[in-house]
């Protein structure tokens, strides 16, 4: 039995992998979700790894054309003892990764990085290890094989750092035995699988163990004015921290004064801007969508006025946001001055047709209703939009204004989307530009667009990281 992991971007992929490489008789063992390397791996998707165990193929007797028919078939009690022992591999394994992400994570802490809200997710994987672990152990004792799980394994733990003493590891399980000494073997595999699950049940303890200040935050009396300067303007705390350690190793490395290392910091972990791109010959489908409220209609507008004047193309619009009272109004009165075909979808199957009549526009901009993001029949929509009409970009629109917790729900809950730009709107009702950090921070997706106040075609401009940077350090001025 030999064990390989697999890393990507999505499960599909790798899958697709595992088959051409192992064929499908490889079982997997776990998979898990890892955040990538560095500090802008605060703001990318994370990967996810597999960990796939296959056994090697006997070589093949060119005088056999059956292939594997001619090996000798397995008593019942040899399958029980081989599967018992794939178990005890896994749960092997699983341990050994658990090591490496308690060394990952205590190396994090150096960064100013604490355990996110994911600890109750943590605890109910752990709830569900344990579980196959207890299924796996009444299988031998009954004397029967443990069937293949549904779907992969989920995820192992990553438990926060303590001065918990570790659980004993787990061995390697010993050579395979003669047909007789099963019940030996047996016993020993139920007794290592006792102590995989002790182990599970200290780590789900450490999870449930209180954060304890890290001394990572204890930074350089130089840089706690830029410290409290992002907190006081509220910054994600984990960020801020994670700011102003960067900065501080970053000076280590190659001096420079404070404010100009957290100024850099703050640029590289804003990114590079994501707005609009036109192709020559080719038409662009722009789509807005974002929760009630957010001002999606008016932005639109001033993008679509912005497209056309800057670059002297032809627009065409489509509203979908037939619930706001006014936004047909509004919208139709500015698709006269632009001189843009409208059309108002009332039905969502009327996308095609209407798709159609804007053939002959280099750009198409798109306005979806805004609902809470919660809501399941939304997320339909918004799929049944984005098929109907294929959009080049996607813009989700977030209020500068909404608070940390509900921005972060918000992003979780559009997460059925692959990828999209960011557009803070409303940045002339508060007095910081934390929101779109924060934004960046919370969705890992680049910035695109940020907007305020009600002018058209003005009030509106891409994401510029330089002054979103200097409003934070108190340089500039806000919208």
């Amino acid at each position: 039995m030999n064990v390989k992991r697999y890393t990507g971007g999505n499960m599909t992929e790798i899958m697709a992998r595992v088959r051409r490489e192992l064929g499908s008789d490889a079982v997997i063992l776990s998979t898990k979700s890892l955040r990538q390397p560095g500090f802008l791996g605060f703001f990318m998707r994370p990967l996810t790894e597999v960990a796939v165990a296959y056994e090697d193929l006997p070589a093949r007797n060119p005088h056999d054309k059956g292939g594997r028919k001619n090996k000798k078939p397995m008593t019942n009690q040899e399958k029980a003892v081989a599967i018992a022992r794939e178990v005890v591999a896994a749960q092997h394994e699983r341990a050994a990764q658990e090591a490496r992400e308690q060394a990952v994570a205590a190396a994090a802490a150096q960064e100013g990085e604490r355990v996110s809200a994911r600890e109750q997710q943590a605890r109910e994987q752990a709830a569900i290890v344990q579980r196959k672990a207890e299924q796996a152990k009444a299988a031998l004792h009954a004397g029967k094989t443990v069937p293949p799980a549904g779907k992969p394994a989920q995820a192992g733990v990553k438990a926060a750092p303590t001065a918990a003493a570790p659980p004993a590891p787990v061995t390697a399980p010993a050579p395979a035995g003669k047909a007789g000494d099963g019940t030996a073997v047996l016993a020993d595999l139920t007794a290592r699988l006792e102590r995989f699950g002790e182990m599970l049940s200290h780590i789900a303890q450490k999870v449930d163990a209180p954060l304890e200040p890290s001394a990572a935050q204890e930074h350089a009396p130089a840089m706690q004015p830029f410290l409290q300067q992002l907190l006081a303007l509220e910054v994600q705390q984990d960020l801020a921290h994670a700011v102003i350690s960067r900065a501080e190793e970053s000076m280590r490395q190659s001096g420079g004064a404070p404010r100009e290392a957290v100024r850099a910091v703050l640029v590289e972990a804003l990114g590079k801007p994501s707005p609009i791109k036109l192709t020559p010959r080719k038409q662009t489908v722009v789509m807005l969508c974002g929760p009630t409220g957010v001002g999606k209609t008016t932005s639109l507008i001033k993008l679509a006025a912005q497209t056309v004047v800057k670059h002297d193309v032809k627009a065409g619009l489509i509203n979908a946001d037939t619930y706001r009272i006014g936004a047909k109004e509004q919208i139709a009165a500015y698709a006269d001055i632009l001189q843009a075909p409208l059309r108002v979808v009332y039905d969502l199957d009327d996308l095609p047709a209407a798709m159609a009549e804007m053939a002959g526009c280099d750009v198409v901009f798109i306005d979806t209703p805004g609902k809470k993001p919660s809501d399941e029949s939304h997320k339909s929509d918004i799929l049944r939009i984005m098929q109907a009409c294929s959009p080049d970009l996607c813009l989700l629109a977030i209020s500068a204004s909404t608070s940390n917790v509900a921005a972060r729900e918000v992003m979780r809950h559009y997460q059925f989307l692959a990828h999209y730009g960011l557009l803070i709107t409303k940045m002339d009702e508060v007095p910081s530009a934390a929101s779109a950090i924060n934004a960046r921070f919370f969705s890992k997706m680049p910035l695109a667009y940020v907007a305020w106040g009600q002018d058209v075609p003005g009030d509106l401009s891409a994401a510029d990281p330089q002054r979103i940077a200097d409003a934070l350090l108190g340089d500039g001025t806000a919208w």
